[in-house]
């Protein structure tokens, strides 16, 4: 547990990184510390259920309930979610799937998670995959023209690689 860096008493719960050309600074403050010193976490700020905010609002009777159907593994309903914010267990996601598709699109801008790969790597993969497909397509050639030797040289290549 990491000490208040100002009263030495309470436990650091604000942690402020400070990055200047010349160096990189830490400071681990308790929350009473931050308050005097005036620095607004934020917290205080969110509504209790931020999340449940975010969704769209219940449905009316018409257009299904208006507690909805309930997981079938942990009983919770939709607006039980829309209320504290929080799911009640993996399978949430496939019970309240339409639901939390526009949810999850509007919090994240996309309903598919596609990662960052670094610059440097992105085009190394590309370089990879065109290897990959080019020593696959000889592979199959070589079979075809029944060159087994030249196959077996390229199924190596492709098991050293990582792949076949």
């Amino acid at each position: 547990m990491i000490v208040c860096e100002v009263c030495k008493k309470q436990p650091a719960t604000v942690h402020l990184t400070e990055i200047t050309p010349d160096a990189r600074k830490e400071a681990h403050i308790c929350a009473r510390c931050a308050d005097k010193k005036g620095i607004h976490t934020g917290s205080a700020s969110l509504p209790a259920n931020f999340l449940g905010s975010l969704v769209a609002p219940e449905p009316t009777a018409e257009e299904g309930a208006s507690r909805g159907a309930a997981c079938p593994k942990c009983g919770i309903h939709f607006g039980e979610f829309r209320a504290a914010g929080r799911l009640g267990c993996p399978n949430d996601y496939t019970a309240f799937r339409k639901r939390l598709l526009p949810f999850i699109e509007r919090v994240h801008g996309a309903v598919q998670h596609t990662g960052k790969v670094p610059r440097r790597l992105r085009e190394e993969g590309t370089e990879r995959n065109e290897r990959l497909a080019r020593l696959r397509r000889e592979l199959k050639e070589a079979v075809d023209r029944e060159e087994f030797e030249r196959a077996v040289q390229l199924r190596d290549e492709l098991r050293a690689m990582g792949e076949a």
